[in-house]
Formats: C-alpha cells, structure tokens, sequence
C-alpha cells in the first residue's frame, strides 16, 4: 500500500502509477491509465483489489531521483501537544506544497506524552556541512528506535545526522519493526550487537516456512501486529484507543495525503482540502503501527489474551471515524464490517464488466486470516463470563 514516511508528498503507492498491464478473467491482456476513456474505471479500482479483479503483471510508476544521504532531524516532544503542533506544521507544509515541506516524516511515540519527530531531507553531503554522519545499518549500532529514543534524554531542542540512504530506508529492519525484543530480549546489548548483530534480522520468509498451526496461532492471539489509518484530526484518539487496547509502545506514526476519491475500497476521506497545483482534493491520514505484545500479556504472559475482542473494538472504531485497517493484517471483521470500512462500489461494477466474478475471490476472502477465529473469540467471552469481568484480571 505504500504508506510510509514520504506520503505526505505522494500519496499512497498507487498515486505514483502510471500504467498498470492486466491480465482479466477473460484472458484479456489490459495496458490501463488514467486517461483511458475505455478503462479509466479498472484504474481507478485496481488499488487494494489484491489480484481479485486480475492478475497484474506489469508497472509503470513515476520515480523521484535519490541522492546518496538523508539529512535527518531528530525533535524530541516531551509532550503530546508538543506532537500534535509538529505533524499539524508538516502537513501544513505539505498542503501548500511548500518547497520546505521534508522530503521523508515520521514520528515515534514512546508514550502518550513522550516522541520524537523525524524529518528528513535528501542531500548530496558527506559530513563536511558540520553535521555527525552515522551509518545506522552497521550491525553493531543500537537498534534505529533505540537511537531515537536516546533523543529524549537529550538537552537540545533538536538534533540532526547525516544518514546513508540505504541506511535510513533499511532503518527498521535490523529490529523487524520494533519487534525484535520480543524475540530476542538480549538482542540490543551492545556485547551481543558487536558479536552477533551481523545475524540480524532473520529471514522472514524462513521463519514463515517453518511456522505451523499452534506457533501461527500464537502469532494471532500473543502479538498485535497492526497497521491503521486514521483522520489526521484524531491522533490524541488513536493514541488513546491504542493504549487502552493494548498498551504497546513504542508506536510508528505515517503522514499520508489521501485522494478523496480513491476509487475502489478507499473510501473519500473526511475533511478533504484542495492543494494548490493538483486540482484535486485530498484529506490527511495518519498511519499508526502497533508491533508487539500487549503490556497485561507481558505482565501475565500465561494469561488468556482478548486479542480478537480487542482488534475487533480497534476496528469498530476505524469505521466510526472514517479511518481503515490495512488489508495485509490479520482483521477480524465479518464481510459486513469489511465492505463497510472498504467502499465495494467501483469494485464490485469491475469485477462483472472485466469477468473477475466467476474467476477470482472476493478481497475480503483473500485477505482475512487463514485460520477461523469465531471460535477464539466464542472462547474470550467465556472466559470473561467464567472470571466475572474482563478477560484479563484489572481491565
């Protein structure tokens, strides 16, 4: 999907197609754009669609040149608000397509009161400008959100490094998102970064293979890996929602500038404001990641979990404020629920005219868990019967 630290300049992934070749239900081979009056309408339904609509087998996308570092600035807020007025002033930015506006933003949030903001510009300099360079992707550096909360404890208002450009787009890697504590708990201790660190991050797709139905289970109902999209307007709520669902931290925060008439799935975002040399309007969406273990789960890791009842209550509050889950994590919506966070309009109108009916699944059956989870969540509620209260005892 493409949500990431430079949408606040291009969109989601999709906003940077240009052409997309398909092969339909028919066995008809499609080169479609934008412009094209005859399937301008599978264009725009093509994003998310998830191989439901045909197969893709060709891109053209519009690139932006790089250069060889990021200029990366570190703000470290010590309160919320402090937060909030950062990403308001970047978007601000970025509405008028300021030629100031930073070329890459994120935000890492430790606490509902403690993050650091990052910005980042593309330069062509090697240090000789005054600024430290730090190669962050050495196996022996301290994990990237370890490197940024350290920012906290210190005394300047901000504080700014030269970073290779692999180095930052690879920035998480090493730690898989934040996760890799939970793995290996040891795995950040400077002996074990020096000795090891080289080791580091496995291969996902490794550990994937060898994953059968109780560790993927566990997967499911002892780890949150969730990514959302929210009204820009609603972070203090998202933070909120979050902490008392389940009390992660730290948490991945994503600008994106959302087109307000996405097409297929995306529904128009509310609050849509027109940029300047677009045309078009557009709404601002934050993108939270919550990665981890549940804080109750880490105090009594042998207890029952409501994971399902709690992603479930994550995803109620999505579709009230007009925000949406991104279709590659595990959702425990019904197809109801689904086609209510995810306009099926165009979708559904393209899946007859292009022939993908009879030939290919839904979304919402390509996208939803493997495995059935009703039971799970048949088996939280009795819990919660059988203990009086909450599934976990203080909530």
């Amino acid at each position: 999907q493409g949500m990431t630290t430079h949408s606040h300049v291009c969109g989601l992934l999709s906003e940077t197609v240009v052409a997309y070749e398909v092969v339909t239900g028919t066995g008809n081979v499609l080169h479609v754009t934008r412009d094209d009056a005859q399937h301008a309408d599978l264009f725009r339904a093509l994003p998310l669609s998830h191989g439901t609509l045909g197969f893709l087998v060709g891109l053209q996308l519009r690139v932006v040149p790089a250069k060889a570092w990021v200029e990366l600035t570190y703000t470290p807020c010590r309160t919320f608000e402090a937060f909030r007025a950062g990403y308001t002033r970047v978007l601000d930015q970025a509405a008028r397509e300021d030629p100031g506006t930073p070329f890459f933003v994120e935000g890492i949030a430790f606490g509902r009161e403690e993050a650091v903001l990052m910005e980042g510009r593309l330069v062509d300099g090697d240090g000789s400008d005054g600024h430290a360079v730090n190669r962050i992707g050495w196996w022996f550096k301290p994990w990237f959100f370890k490197h940024v909360e350290a920012m906290l404890r210190q005394p300047e208002d901000s504080v700014t490094e030269l970073i290779p450009i692999r180095d930052y787009l690879m920035r998480h890697d090493r730690s898989m998102c934040m996760t890799m504590a939970t793995i290996i708990p040891y795995g950040n201790h400077p002996v074990f970064r020096f000795l090891l660190g080289w080791l580091l991050p496995p291969q996902m797709s490794f550990l994937k293979s060898n994953r059968n139905k109780e560790t993927r289970e566990m997967s499911i109902r002892k780890q949150c890996f969730q990514d959302v999209a929210f009204p820009a307007r609603e972070l203090g709520a998202a933070l909120d929602v979050s902490d008392k669902l389940f009390g992660i931290y730290p948490l991945l925060v994503y600008p994106c500038k959302m087109r307000s008439d996405p097409g297929a799935l995306l529904r128009a975002g509310p609050g849509a404001v027109a940029l300047a040399s677009s045309g078009g309007k557009h709404s601002w969406n934050l993108n939270l990641g919550i990665y981890g273990i549940p804080r109750e789960l880490v105090q009594r890791p042998d207890e029952l979990f409501p994971m399902v009842t709690r992603v479930r209550k994550l995803e109620a509050w999505l579709r009230s404020v007009g925000g949406f889950q991104h279709t590659y994590c595990d959702s425990f919506q019904t197809e109801e629920e689904f086609e209510a966070m995810f306009d099926h309009t165009l979708y559904d109108e393209m899946r007859g005219k292009y022939g993908a009916s009879k030939v290919f699944p839904r979304v919402w059956e390509k996208t939803r868990p493997e495995m059935d989870w009703r039971g799970w969540l048949e088996e939280e509620r009795e819990d919660a019967e059988d203990t009086g209260g909450p599934v976990v005892a203080g909530r």
